[in-house]
């Protein structure tokens, strides 16, 4: 059976078609991302409406949509808000895409630091107890697997990695509205105004061009790679102590700008991450875990949402 996978992010709508047979899916043809120029929700129906239907026009088996988003997701496939965009609240793309393209069977909606959590689970072979996946970029999210089934929580919020409070005197404004986060101190933007801060300047910087000075040595922007990794790694020494996952995976962007900077164990974001969560958690439990980055970097939303719809 053929599905179609989208990831939703703040900029680009990530896609791909996978073949899915017996709850394993392999890539059948990757396809252009799809730019993201507005905050409106009504733009980015259009785009993903017109996606769908021109995968369609081209494979008359296709028969699945699986959806990764950012935002706030229930059970239902229902996304309850997503901060990146305006109006993207109580949304159900299964209403909407079956409505417009009825010859659609399923419609699978998921969070896509769930989707995320669920490839890099699936991948390592499902061989945690407890597992857990961050998702580091523009913002930071993630997921939790316990007793393989992924956690939702009584309110469905269950794995906002994000949102753990470390930073007590930050004042960085959180996607979430409040202040302290790890998403403030630990995420690409957080990188950003380090680096601008040490040189002194405005932040006219991308996170390519710090990690093209940080590979040229600069030692500000190594600095600014390790401190964003050092607070990633306070949030997950909690997830060390609370739950005592046998893995925990780390993907997104910054991993793998950090990975252009120095490809062993992670690059200095990832590096600086370990060691402070090694240094913070309990002894004996953080010796345990395996701290690795992400099997399918940025890939994992889409192909946990395609393994998602082939369960």
């Amino acid at each position: 059976m053929r599905c179609l996978a989208m990831d939703i992010g703040g900029s680009s709508i990530k896609r791909a078609l996978f073949d899915m047979v017996d709850s394993k899916v392999t890539v059948a043809s990757p396809l252009e991302p799809i730019a993201i120029q507005s905050r409106e929700f009504s733009a980015l129906r259009t785009l993903v409406v017109d996606a769908v239907g021109e995968a369609l026009r081209s494979n008359d088996g296709l028969l699945t949509v699986a959806v990764s988003t950012t935002g706030a997701v229930d059970r239902s496939g229902l996304v309850l808000s997503a901060g990146h965009f305006h109006g993207y609240e109580n949304i159900s793309w299964s209403d909407i895409l079956r409505g417009r393209y009825p010859m659609l069977r399923k419609v699978l909606t998921v969070n896509d630091g769930k989707a995320a959590t669920w490839a890099e689970y699936r991948g390592l072979g499902q061989a945690s107890e407890v597992f857990a996946h961050f998702v580091v970029g523009t913002g930071v999210g993630g997921g939790l697997v316990c007793f393989d089934r992924l956690l939702y929580g009584d309110d469905e919020t269950a794995g906002a990695l994000g949102h753990m409070k470390v930073a007590l005197n930050s004042d960085a404004i959180c996607s979430c509205g409040r202040t302290g986060c790890v998403e403030t101190v630990a995420s690409g933007p957080a990188i950003v105004r380090g680096f601008a801060s040490q040189m002194g300047v405005p932040r006219s910087f991308d996170l390519d061009t710090i990690a093209e000075a940080a590979s040229a040595g600069s030692a500000e922007a190594l600095r600014a790679f390790e401190v964003a990794g050092s607070w990633l790694g306070v949030a997950i020494s909690n997830v060390i102590n609370v739950l005592n996952p046998r893995f925990i995976t780390i993907g997104g962007g910054v991993v793998l700008a950090s990975m252009t900077v120095g490809g062993d164990e992670g690059g200095p974001y990832l590096r600086a991450a370990v060691r402070r969560a090694r240094e913070l958690a309990f002894e004996d439990v953080a010796q345990e875990t395996r701290i690795v980055p992400s099997r399918y970097g940025n890939d994992s939303g889409m192909f946990g949402a395609a393994l998602l719809a082939a369960a």
